[in-house]
């Protein structure tokens, strides 16, 4: 039997409906725009008290507590004592996109450092990017030691707190990224991120940029708020600007849930991910019905197995879900791979890609369904329980 239809989707002919904008600046083009009292009330909120946990303790037992804000205010004092400058501190993203309008939900916390430095060599990015990560070593043990308290569930009678064990388990990723060093004066991407890790999803990501060519893929995507203000508490404006150039386009995109796609031949790796997640989150398709739309689609498709075939050993697909989704949301975790399935199958029916693509996605449904079952169990036995 088929696969039952995604109500929020379209149809699979129009999955790929989509607008071809250029990000070139005009003079009617607003490049900043100033936050109103809603939205400053939203970025208070964003910044505020959140959770950190550590994957090597249950979540019930102990949990950091501590404002967004206040972290990046001790992540640049300790680049501070590190000898690493930066320009910005900037939220983007989902986060940034949330406080621009209300509308829009989001996951993790992404937060961009804007690296100061110039590295005449590879060796010399290699040096910087190690600092930065003492830098960020010393931060956690900051939090660890300083703002780990008990959970709801209080401590466990047969697991000692060990800080360094905890600590180990609060930094979920690092990922070094680089291209070209033999020739580090060439126009190349260089980053590093550190993800910490929080039980529904919502990491905190810390990307520290020496060089990136662009940083978004998706108008709505392309909002950046810098929160050095808020951050060191100052009376500077909070202001809200956007790599794509017009941020009252891309305001109008986020009110309108349009979905407006940058140089569609540079989506790369989790373009095609991000594509279907704004579709889940009912973004509405401009009919934009082409022979090159179709094209467009083949590129993001091709560049997802092309990056996912990089490195073979890892899975794409989950890993975007655990970051972007509670572990809770079995109904969206399953429509998003039902519809990734259908957006890629409508490009190639078969071939060794697909079928990679099918088994994993099979896995994860069966997992997500057990996972689901599990879940209910244990909810209707404390319901019964009361």
């Amino acid at each position: 039997m088929g696969r039952p239809p995604i109500s929020m989707c379209t149809d699979t002919p129009q999955l790929f409906n989509f607008v071809v904008m250029s990000s070139s600046p005009s003079t009617s083009q607003e490049q900043k725009v100033e936050f109103n009292k809603e939205q400053l009330d939203r970025l208070d909120e964003v910044g505020g008290e959140l959770e950190l946990h550590s994957t090597k303790y249950s979540s019930t037992e102990y949990v950091i507590r501590i404002d967004l804000f206040k972290i990046l205010r001790k992540l640049s004092a300790q680049l501070k004592i590190y000898g690493v400058e930066f320009e910005k501190m900037l939220l983007v993203g989902g986060g940034a996109s949330h406080v621009a309008n209300v509308k829009y939900g989001y996951s993790d916390i992404d937060v961009v450092i804007s690296l100061r430095q110039v590295a005449r060599s590879g060796e010399e990015e290699d040096r910087l990017f190690y600092t930065i990560s003492l830098a960020v070593d010393a931060l956690l043990d900051d939090l660890v030691w300083n703002h780990t308290s008990l959970g709801h569930g209080g401590p466990s009678s047969n697991q000692i707190f060990d800080p360094d064990f905890f600590k180990k388990g609060v930094l979920a990723k690092k990922f070094r990224f680089h291209r070209n060093m033999r020739n580090p004066t060439a126009s190349t991407d260089s980053w590093s991120l550190f993800a910490l890790h929080n039980k529904q999803g919502r990491d905190v990501e810390l990307k520290f940029v020496l060089r990136m060519a662009r940083d978004y893929e998706y108008a709505t995507d392309s909002l950046k708020i810098d929160v050095v203000p808020r951050v060191q508490g100052t009376s500077e404006k909070v202001m809200m600007e956007s790599g794509f150039g017009d941020v009252r386009r891309v305001l109008y995109c986020l009110e309108n849930r349009l979905i407006v796609i940058v140089d569609p031949e540079n989506v790369l790796g989790e373009g095609l991910l991000k594509y279907i997640r704004l579709l889940l989150k009912k973004f509405r398709l401009e009919n934009w019905t082409s022979q090159k739309a179709r094209a467009l689609a083949k590129i993001m498709v091709n560049e997802f197995f092309e990056a996912w075939n990089q490195r073979p050993e890892t899975n794409p697909v989950k890993s975007y879900l655990d970051a972007h989704y509670s572990p809770t949301d079995f109904r969206f975790r399953i429509q998003f791979l039902q519809l990734l399935e259908r957006c890629c199958l409508a490009v190639y029916s078969n071939g060794t890609n697909s079928a990679k693509l099918s088994t994993v996605i099979r896995q994860l449904e069966e997992q997500f369904k057990r996972e689901e079952l599990e879940f209910n169990g244990k909810l209707t036995q404390h319901v019964s329980s009361l």
